[in-house]
């Protein structure tokens, strides 16, 4: 993972949060006016039942977990900071 001063990420990278259901997240990114391209957010928000199944499948079965649970949502532009607020 490339870090620099020039991105600003909120919340930050690493940081812990407790969140119930119903609550909404947002995250927020801001890079240079210079640079250029699209932001997503990965995530496995809202998929617990998924993360659950591949847990049990990889002890129980010896299966690898093929992270089906991870989904991209882009982020909207704001004027070169972007946003997404996924529901949990």
């Amino acid at each position: 993972m490339v870090q620099s001063d020039a991105i600003e990420q909120l919340p930050l990278p690493g940081s812990r949060h407790l969140h119930f259901v119903g609550d909404t997240l947002t995250f927020f990114l801001q890079v240079p006016e210079t640079w250029q391209g699209q932001a997503w957010l990965r995530t496995s928000l809202g998929h617990a039942r998924s993360v659950r199944r591949e847990i049990i499948r990889q002890v129980d079965r010896r299966e690898n977990p093929l992270g089906r649970c991870w989904y991209d949502l882009p982020m909207t532009d704001l004027a070169r900071a972007a946003t997404a607020s996924p529901s949990f």
